[in-house]
């Protein structure tokens, strides 16, 4: 936590049993950049962290970003990565990509509500848990 404070990286460390009190249904938001994580929200907090994108600055194409990111023919996509990371797009629109150490999400952004089923089956598979 130290260092990722200091190299500017978002991040939440110290979770413990987290995972294993997370039930099918649950809503969760990961903020890296406070370092907290939020298990059911209430409609406040939801709606605060719903608007990320207004928060953020958008390109020509509605791109939200918050990575090393080329895109060409790229629209209204959320973008997220480590700062060294290079995520390139081509052609695509309304996803969500967030890339996170060793782990990647790409998502409809429509569809992030599906998380939750990424995170449970995540639980299930063998070594699964290294990347939550």
């Amino acid at each position: 936590a130290i260092v990722a404070r200091a190299m500017g990286i978002p991040a939440v460390v110290g979770l413990g049993n987290l995972t294993s009190e997370v039930s099918g249904g649950d809503t969760v938001i990961i903020d890296g950049t406070n370092g907290v994580v939020i298990v059911n929200p209430d409609a406040d907090q939801l709606q605060e962290y719903r608007e990320f994108e207004r928060r953020n600055a958008q390109d020509a194409d509605g791109n939200t970003i918050q990575a090393k990111h080329l895109g060409i023919k790229t629209s209204r996509c959320v973008v997220v990565s480590d700062p060294e990371h290079l995520i390139a797009t081509i052609g695509v629109r309304d996803l969500l990509i967030i890339q996170d150490g060793n782990a990647t999400l790409i998502a409809d952004r429509n569809d992030e509500a599906t998380v939750k089923e990424v995170v449970d089956a995540l639980k299930k598979w063998q070594g699964g848990e290294k990347y939550l």
